[in-house]
């Protein structure tokens, strides 16, 4: 005993406290990964109280694209190991990874303005302990590192931009990406783990080929590897992941970000393969930076259902250094209009992967009405293939998840102002949803065209026939007198609709 006891204690000496910096040399193994955190006040900027699962999220991602088995396991606190019932639940594992994060948020209203203008910024300390749990020797013992925004940035309703003049930011969540970069850079790269399918759906990919010509970037490679972590998750949660068919190359003189729409219509014009194959196109716009100095509002993902036909750009993170996150970006766009594919609607939901606003969550997850679209859709390929029974999908999903979070009144203008003669409209409105829906869509219409008051009549057309959805209080809060704009303000808000709760959180301010 007495042997054992010295011998360990000759390992903690030999295995230095803090990490110094280059990968550790230790062999591969299962990581058992715990997170604790202290609880986050609620209202924060950007619904940062989401920050523990947009935690795990990134974490997710950075142990998978280090290729290593791991498993997010949920716990209150540390685990004692020295607890044998403790102990006993991490058997099946080599290692144990615990992670202690502690964010701290500071937003300052630098004048009085309408539209307010603020100044944002986010650190956070994290806490590292790494234990090999054969023989509960600490690798890492007490490491703490923190990361800070390059620059303070200003939030001006939901744009993001530099305080002194142009130049790359970085939004709130790279804070994040660059605090794991640096706490985890002790793990060394292991080759990427080899996910095999029993079903997967067919994926062409068209690729512009200035993003192949550039070898010494490795993009074509950062491409793959984003489809690699969209058929992850698609498995994951629907178990049918995605193989690839066809790389293809195309070639264009100049692309902005406002060139998307012109470039999807090109390839339609080209002809597509069979309805079951998923192509997606990717460019690389002329001026990448502008995703990241821009207003908030460029369109970086197109897709076109009918014609299992997407158009994504390339995207880069703003730091040089923060290049291995570029997957986890490049994957989560091709997640998301892959997700449009199978039949997803967007939705205000932050904790979905089909939200159309940039926020704290980086999800890769389908919210329950999109879940319940897209295994429709994967169970009955008919399903999406007519505009009528597909929105009828929709409609049905709705009611039968009672998820009130979907941007029905935008989803189903689309549909309707680009295929009106094709739809059975009276079919639409054989329920109080979608006779609500029809309404919505109508008051979006007028409320695009700038006619307030005719939009304010058939949105509250739309909630005396349906009010259990966020959206209809959330545009007619855009409509409405003062008074009554808050209320359906605040009812949106309880809802947990993002828009409306990123609106009260800038007027609280």
């Amino acid at each position: 005993m007495k042997q054992r006891l010295i011998f360990s204690l000759f390992l903690l000496l030999a295995v230095p406290p803090l990490y110094a910096g280059e990968p550790l040399d230790f062999p591969p193994g299962k990581i058992a990964v715990v997170i604790t955190a202290p609880r986050l006040p609620e209202n924060l900027e950007y619904n940062a109280e989401n920050f523990l699962e947009c935690f795990q999220n990134h974490l997710d991602y950075y142990l998978w694209s280090k290729g290593f088995q791991f498993e997010i396991i949920p716990l209150k606190e540390k685990p004692n190991l020295k607890d044998p019932k403790v102990a006993s639940k991490f058997s099946d594992y080599d290692y144990l990874l615990h992670l202690a994060p502690k964010p701290k948020f500071r937003r300052v209203r630098l004048r009085s303005s309408s539209p307010a203008v603020f100044e944002f910024t986010a650190a956070i300390e994290l806490r590292t302990d790494f234990f090999r749990l054969d023989s509960s020797v600490f690798l890492i013992k007490g490491k703490k590192t923190s990361a800070r925004p390059l620059e303070n940035w200003v939030a001006t309703e939901d744009s993001l931009r530099l305080k002194d003049g142009l130049g790359h930011i970085e939004p709130p969540d790279f804070v994040l990406k660059r605090l794991l970069s640096e706490a985890l850079s002790f793990l060394p790269q292991l080759p990427p783990v080899k996910e095999i399918y029993d079903r997967s759906r067919p994926l062409k990919l068209l690729v512009d080929s200035r993003i192949a010509n550039d070898i010494k970037g490795n993009m074509e490679k950062d491409l793959l590897r984003g489809v690699d972590y969209a058929a992850r998750s698609l498995h994951k949660q629907f178990g049918v992941g995605l193989h690839q068919v066809a790389l293809e190359y195309f070639t264009v003189k100049e692309l902005s970000y406002s060139d998307i729409e012109r470039l999807l219509r090109s390839f339609i014009r080209g002809g597509l393969p069979p309805s079951d194959t998923l192509t997606i196109a990717v460019f690389r716009p002329d001026n990448g930076e502008d995703y990241y100095i821009g207003d908030g509002h460029i369109q970086v993902g197109l897709s076109d259902l009918g014609r299992k036909l997407a158009v994504i750009a390339e995207i880069s993170p703003p730091s040089a250094e923060l290049r291995e996150w570029k997957v986890f970006l490049e994957g989560q766009l091709l997640l998301h209009e892959i997700g449009h594919l199978l039949g997803a609607v967007h939705v205000s939901d932050i904790s979905s992967i089909m939200t159309v606003r940039p926020t704290w969550l980086s999800s890769d997850r389908f919210d329950r009405l999109n879940s319940r679209i897209i295994r429709a859709g994967l169970e009955d390929g008919d399903a999406l293939d007519k505009i009528t029974t597909y929105l009828m999908l929709v409609l049905d999903a709705v009611e039968e998840t009672g998820y009130p979070l979907a941007e029905l009144p935008s989803v189903f203008f689309s549909y309707i102002n680009l295929n009106h003669k094709e739809l059975m409209i009276n079919r639409l409105a054989e329920t109080s949803l979608g006779a609500a829906t029809l309404a919505a869509s109508d008051g979006y219409r007028a409320y695009l065209m700038k006619d307030f008051l005719g939009a304010r009549d058939r949105f509250q057309s739309a909630l005396a026939q349906y009010p259990d959805q966020a959206s209809f209080h959330y545009y007619l809060a855009q409509v409405a007198d003062k008074p009554m704009a808050l209320l359906h303000l605040n009812q949106a808000a309880a809802f947990g609709y993002y828009d409306a709760l990123h609106e009260l959180a800038l007027k609280r301010k």
